[in-house]
């Protein structure tokens, strides 16, 4: 019977230990054993170890691009997005030069109160939806951000004295629900 202090005290070749059926044909090396390991490539007249991956293989992929993307956006607070122009994406704020259009801060670590989970959802449901906010076709503007909601409030003209009768309504709704509310244009 075997034990395991007589299975590795075995002195002889790998080679000598397996049954005639499996030792390797005449003429080529012995397998490595189950010590080794690096995986074997094989083909048809012998058998070679793989070359060993390392990092000296491997070349480094450059990262220009984002060190420079990187050094001109600055990241935000989203308290910083008064009376700017921003872009809502789902899980950040883009803030935007008016003369030139491009970015010059992000905020993120925030999310639509639409896209969030719902064990985030529940527990500002309620100050949702005694804003008048739920339901009003503007619950893309509803974002939580640090645990908090905000509303912004888009104030590109217009021309449509109802339309800002309604928006007022909100506003006034949500700063009476506790939701603060940040001014800005919104770009679609």
């Amino acid at each position: 019977m075997l034990t395991p202090a007589s299975v590795g005290s075995d002195p002889r070749p790998q080679s000598a230990r397996l049954s005639p059926a499996m030792a390797p044909p005449p003429g080529m090396p012995p397998s490595p054993g189950p010590s080794s390991s690096r995986p074997l490539a094989c083909t048809r007249s012998s058998y070679q170890p793989a070359p060993e991956v390392t990092r000296a293989n491997k070349t480094p992929q450059p990262q220009l691009a984002t060190v420079a993307r990187a050094e001109r956006t600055k990241t935000m607070d989203i308290m910083e997005l008064t009376g700017r122009t921003l872009r809502i994406s789902k899980q950040s704020l883009t803030c935007i030069n008016d003369e030139t259009g491009k970015t010059e801060g992000v905020v993120r670590g925030c999310i639509q109160y639409t896209a969030a989970p719902i064990r985030d959802q529940q527990p500002l449901f309620r100050a949702v939806k005694a804003s008048g906010l739920w339901g009003s076709g503007r619950m893309d503007q509803v974002i939580i951000s640090r645990g908090r909601l905000h509303y912004l409030d888009n104030q590109r003209p217009t021309y449509n004295d109802e339309l800002d009768r309604k928006r007022r309504a909100l506003v006034q709704g949500a700063q009476a629900a506790g939701i603060v509310v940040i001014p800005c244009t919104i770009k679609k």
